[in-house]
């Protein structure tokens, strides 16, 4: 098994925290016997108020693993309200055609598709990707 590369930190970088949150590094000190914590930035809270943090090299907190530590990039939630999805509608995808479409079949066997309009359109998606549209979280997954 391989492990993945440790995270590059940089200023005016957002992060995602262990228990989902977003973060910004504002500052990264040389590390140094003096420095155990040279990450300094900002953790949102549930209310949207970003509050002071600071980090170890690696993106933890404390050594053992903790809510705070930076585990991954941010990315955006992708914006689309599936309320406006037809009740056979199973997934999202951009088509070949140039527009977003929503599909009854992730292959596409002739079964039912219909074209978003613009305005209702998934924004921060990725247009490689298919997305199935999950009704109980009210959010698109990537496949």
């Amino acid at each position: 098994m391989t492990s993945s590369p440790p995270l590059q930190f940089a200023p005016g970088q957002f992060y995602r925290t262990r228990d989902g949150r977003k973060a910004i590094v504002y500052a990264v000190y040389p590390e140094s016997d003096s420095t155990k914590y040279p990450i300094h930035g900002a953790v949102w809270n549930s209310g949207g108020v970003p509050s002071a943090s600071i980090w170890q090299s690696d993106g933890r907190c404390y050594s053992l693993d903790h809510p705070s530590d930076l585990i991954a990039p941010w990315t955006d939630p992708i914006e689309f309200d599936v309320t406006v999805a037809p009740p056979w509608a199973e997934h999202v995808s951009w088509s070949h055609s140039g527009y977003w479409e929503m599909t009854s079949d992730l292959y596409y066997n002739g079964n039912n598709s219909i074209a978003i309009p613009p305005n209702w359109s998934p924004k921060n998606a990725d247009k490689s990707k298919t997305y199935r549209i999950d009704r109980s979280s009210g959010k698109l997954v990537a496949l």
